[in-house]
This record gives structure tokens, C-alpha cells and sequence, in this order.
């Protein structure tokens, strides 16, 4: 079996719809490797392209949740990102009050540390060069500013 010239037509121009992938996968039953080559024609003329289907493990599966796509498979290829689950961690501990908590510390120490070195260098040659480069980055700031 060979791909439709209506399919090939289409995916080259760029204006492949999913209904019409759904057709044709639904419809003729093509080998997942027809299916792969039109999806990789598909993303080199139009990257951001989603037809609502895939080729995983040599099975043809339709993305779940996507307009125009059939049922959802039983092996769906969004759930098995690893980076999901990881985001999901990321955000619930951001919420969390230890985060809180540990970032006060932090920027405590930060202001710390910043009134220590300041005492330590005023008066002193660092001091001096320290008040130089205050000085010039206040001047390129208002530059900034006006242009």
C-alpha cells in the first residue's frame, strides 16, 4: 500500500488537517511506516503542525485530548515525559513554607555579609575603587534612562 496523492499533495503544501489524517488513518489502515514518513514531512514544512497522531514502539496511536483524534491509546506518548512529573515537584515544593523560609535566610546573610565587607572597606583603597565603580555605573544608569 502507498500513500494517497491527496495525503502526499496536502502534507507537502503544508495544509494537512487532522480530520484529514484521521480519514485516512481510520479509513485505509496505512503501515506505521507511512504514517511516520507523512508526520516527518509534515514537520519539516510546517514544524508547528500537530496532526493528533503518532508512531510509538511501531504502533500507531492517537495523541489523547487533541481535536479531531480518535479515543485515547493506551500507550499515550505526552504521558510518559519524565520532565511532567519533575515540574509538578518543582512547583509543589515552591509553595511550600520551608522555601520561604530558606530564601529569608539566604538573602538575611546576603545583607550580613554586605554590611561586613562595607565597614571593612571604608576608608581603604578598596573602599576608594568600590565608590569609583558606584559612581560610574549611577552614570550609566541615568544614561540609560534618559535614551
Amino acid at each position: 500500500m502507498s500513500i494517497p496523492s491527496n495525503i502526499l499533495t496536502a502534507v507537502h503544501a503544508g495544509k494537512l488537517t487532522p480530520s484529514a489524517m484521521t480519514e485516512w488513518v481510520q479509513g485505509e489502515g496505512p503501515s506505521p511506516a507511512e504514517v511516520s514518513k507523512v508526520l516527518n514531512i509534515a514537520k519539516l514544512t510546517e514544524p508547528r503542525t500537530n496532526l493528533g497522531w503518532a508512531v510509538v514502539g511501531g504502533k500507531i496511536v492517537a495523541y489523547p485530548g487533541l481535536p479531531n483524534s480518535p479515543g485515547t491509546p493506551q500507550e499515550a506518548p505526552i504521558a510518559n515525559l519524565p520532565g511532567v512529573s519533575n515540574l509538578n515537584d518543582f512547583l509543589s515544593r515552591l509553595v511550600g513554607g520551608n522555601v520561604w523560609l530558606r530564601i529569608a535566610e539566604v538573602m538575611a546573610g546576603l545583607i550580613l555579609v554586605w554590611i561586613g565587607l562595607n565597614a571593612l572597606t571604608r576608608g581603604t583603597a578598596a573602599g576608594a575603587t568600590i565608590d569609583s565603580a558606584k559612581n560610574t555605573a549611577k552614570k550609566g544608569f541615568a544614561l540609560a534612562a534618559v535614551a
